[in-house]
C-alpha cells in the first residue's frame, strides 16, 4: 500500500487539477487552481512544500506542461484557444506570451516538449494534434491517420529526443509516432477491449525498464516497455567491478533500443567473448580490464566500450573516505542485504566522522526490527603490496533504545573474502 500526503496543498475543499512536474529539476512543480491561479513549488522534495501564487489567467487552464529541456520554459493551453508560454517561469512573477491555437480547447488538451529542445512542442486538442518547432508561435497539423476520435494525452519520450518519439493515448488505442514520418502506429498490443482511458503515463529513467501505462475506468491499469521504439544505444553493468583472482563477474544488458543480436568481449575474462544476453565471467589473473558491447538490429549497430572496467589489483593505500560524493555508497563499495529485506546502509548528513566531515554512512535499526538480520556494507578491494603493515581508523556513532540490542562488527579478510576475522564488535 502506499501512502498519501497533502504535499502543501490547501485543504480548504477547492478544486486542484493540472500539475506538471520537471525530472531536470526535481523540486520543481506547477498546479493550476480552478479559481484560474497558477501555483509554484521549488521546494518538492520537502516535508511540506510551499506553493506560491505567480499567476492568474483570465481562462480555465486545461493543460500545463514544464520543459525537461529548459525548466524556466512553461507551456499552458487556456479553454479560449490560447496557447501561453512563459520564457522566465522560475521567476518571482512570470510573464507569458500567448498565442492563438488553431482549433478550439474548450474541450481536452495536452501539451509534451521534447526533452532535448524546449521550442519543438507536441499538443493534443480535441481530435486533432499539432507540432510547433518555434514555441508555439505557429502550428502544424500532424492528425495523419489517427482515428477521428478525442485524444486523450500526448507524451514525449523524457530522455533523448532526437528521434522526438511521440505517443499518443486516444479513446481507443495508443499510437507512437518519430520525426520525419507522416503516419502514426498503433502501439495497443494486449490493450483490453472498450478501453477508455483516464489517464496516461510514462515511467522513463533513460534506460531499457522505460515503460508506459494506460489507466482505465474498471479495467485496471496497463504498462508496457517503450525501449525497442528508441535509438539504438548498448549499455551494460556488472555484479562486481572490483574482485579477486577465480571471481565470477555477472554482466546485464542495459541497452535501448531494438537489439537482435549482441557480441561481448570480455579480455582476460572466461569467457573471452559472449552473445548472451546476461553472461557471467571468470577472471582469474592479476590486472584491469575493459568490458566490450556491441549490439545490432539486423541494421544498424552501436558499441559501449567501459575501459579499466574490472579491477583485479585492488585500491592502492592509503585511502580515505569521508562519504560526502555523489555516489551511494562510493564507488567500487557494496552493500549487501543479506536478509533480503531491501534493507541497506545509505549515506547520512546527521553526523560526520571526527568532527571534520559532513557525512556518515548510516544503518536505521529504528525503523526496521528483524532479529537475527544482518546487512553488510563492503569496502573496496585494497591492495596491500609491499607493505610490512597497515592500520585502519574510523568513527562510530549510535543512539542505544531501551529493551533492543543492536550490534556492529568491522571484519577484515586477507583472502579474497573467503574467511573474515573480527577487528571490532
Amino acid at each position: 500500500m502506499g501512502t498519501t500526503s497533502t504535499a502543501g496543498f490547501p485543504t480548504s475543499g477547492n478544486y486542484w487539477e493540472y500539475l506538471s512536474f520537471n525530472r531536470a529539476n526535481i523540486n520543481l512543480g506547477f498546479m493550476w487552481f480552478s479559481n484560474n491561479i497558477l501555483y509554484r513549488t521549488t521546494n518538492l522534495s520537502a516535508a511540506t512544500p510551499t506553493w506560491a501564487n505567480v499567476f492568474t489567467f483570465t481562462a480555465p487552464v486545461t493543460a500545463i506542461h514544464s520543459s525537461i529541456a529548459d525548466p524556466n520554459r512553461l507551456y499552458v493551453i487556456t479553454n479560449d484557444a490560447k496557447i501561453h508560454v512563459s520564457s522566465n517561469a522560475l521567476s518571482a512573477t512570470p510573464t507569458f506570451t500567448i498565442n492563438t491555437l488553431p482549433t478550439g480547447s474548450n474541450s481536452i488538451a495536452s501539451i509534451a516538449a521534447i526533452a532535448n529542445n524546449a521550442n519543438t512542442v507536441y499538443i493534443s486538442i480535441n481530435n486533432k494534434v499539432y507540432v510547433s518547432v518555434n514555441s508555439g508561435a505557429t502550428w502544424t497539423d500532424i492528425t495523419y491517420n489517427l482515428p477521428n476520435v478525442n485524444h486523450r494525452k500526448i507524451l514525449a519520450e523524457e530522455f533523448g529526443g532526437t528521434q522526438e518519439l511521440v505517443f499518443i493515448a486516444t479513446n481507443n488505442a495508443v499510437y507512437y509516432k518519430k520525426a520525419g514520418q507522416v503516419t502514426w502506429t498503433n502501439y495497443s498490443t494486449n490493450l483490453p477491449g472498450r478501453r477508455s482511458p483516464t489517464n496516461f503515463t510514462m515511467f522513463d529513467d533513460g534506460t531499457s525498464q522505460a515503460v508506459l501505462r494506460y489507466y482505465t475506468y474498471g479495467r485496471g491499469v496497463w504498462e508496457t516497455p517503450f525501449t525497442n521504439l528508441r535509438k539504438l544505444t548498448a549499455d551494460f553493468v556488472a555484479s562486481a567491478t572490483a574482485i579477486c583472482p577465480g571471481s565470477t563477474v555477472n554482466f546485464t544488458d542495459l541497452s535501448i533500443g531494438n537489439a537482435t543480436t549482441r557480441t561481448w568481449t570480455f579480455p582476460g575474462g572466461t569467457p573471452s567473448t559472449s552473445t548472451a544476453v546476461s553472461p557471467s565471467v571468470v577472471y582469474n589473473t592479476p590486472g584491469v580490464y575493459d568490458v566490450i558491447l556491441q549490439i545490432s538490429d539486423g541494421t544498424t549497430s552501436n558499441t559501449m566500450t567501459k575501459s579499466a572496467y574490472i579491477n583485479l589489483n585492488g585500491t592502492n593505500l592509503p585511502l580515505s573516505e569521508s562519504f560526502e560524493g555523489a555516489t551511494n555508497p562510493p564507488t567500487g563499495w557494496m552493500n549487501l542485504d543479506n536478509a533480503t529485506q531491501g534493507r541497506a546502509w545509505v549515506k547520512s548528513t546527521a553526523a560526520g566522522g571526527f568532527g571534520l566531515t559532513t557525512s556518515a554512512m548510516m544503518y536505521d535499526n529504528y525503523s526496521f526490527n528483524n532479529v537475527g538480520d544482518k546487512d553488510e556494507l563492503q569496502v573496496k578491494n585494497l591492495n596491500f603490496v609491499g607493505l610490512s603493515s597497515a592500520s585502519l581508523s574510523f568513527d562510530v556513532a549510535y543512539q542505544v533504545y531501551t529493551g533492543y540490542s543492536d550490534t556492529l562488527s568491522v571484519l577484515v579478510s586477507t583472502d579474497c573474502g573467503l574467511t573474515f576475522t573480527s577487528v571490532f564488535f
